[in-house]
């Protein structure tokens, strides 16, 4: 909850992904849906559990479906003129052509659409936020509440919001083989 305001959101148990970060560019991101596990005492370790908001993930589903369908017409173009190639690169025609195609792609309704539609369901702002964890446990059949609070700064906030660029530009930074770069917000957490 963002105190400022009361803003509620929820959170659900999306994938795991591997408790490591690595800086390298050949790094894969690998996930497993998630399952039960269990912890002992004598083998426990963190889990680096990624959670959605699957509220706001259905919200923008369809939107991102239409996206996608224009940019995949505007990738079979992109494949036509690669195809057109003589060796190993695209000559320099090839490549001004390609670079027209997806700035045209850039200008067209469903690009800013899609870019201010995400924008305005990026709802990480500076400020005071409270969280509240629930685990539920199979034997015993429990579960379990731990209340947390954390701070995002303005700069936090900033790097959250310019996800928004990073998601729109994906799969054109993906035909071109560069690797999206996601922001992430390094916080403390205060145990309530």
């Amino acid at each position: 909850m963002r105190e400022k305001d009361k803003a509620q959101h929820f959170f659900n148990w999306a994938a795991f992904c591997p408790p490591q970060i690595s800086s390298t560019e050949t790094r894969t991101s690998l996930t497993e849906i998630p399952s039960g596990f269990l912890i002992s005492q004598n083998s426990s370790h963190r889990y680096n559990i990624i959670f959605e908001d699957a509220v706001t993930s259905g919200e923008i589903k369809d939107l991102f479906n239409e996206y996608n369908a224009k940019w995949s017409d505007i990738l079979a173009q992109l494949n036509k003129l690669w195809s057109q190639r003589t060796g190993h690169y695209p000559s320099p025609e090839i490549e001004t052509q390609q670079q027209n195609l997806v700035e045209d792609f850039r200008n067209t309704i469903i690009y800013k659409e899609t870019r201010d539609h995400l924008a305005g369901k990026c709802y990480w702002e500076s400020g005071n936020y409270n969280l509240l964890m629930k685990v539920k446990t199979s034997k015993p059949d429990k579960v379990f509440l731990k209340s947390f609070g954390f701070t995002i700064s303005e700069l936090d906030a900033k790097k959250l919001r310019a996800n928004v660029s990073v998601m729109v530009e994906e799969p054109i930074s993906s035909y071109f083989r560069n690797k999206p770069i996601y922001n992430f917000a390094s916080v403390f957490y205060n145990k309530k």
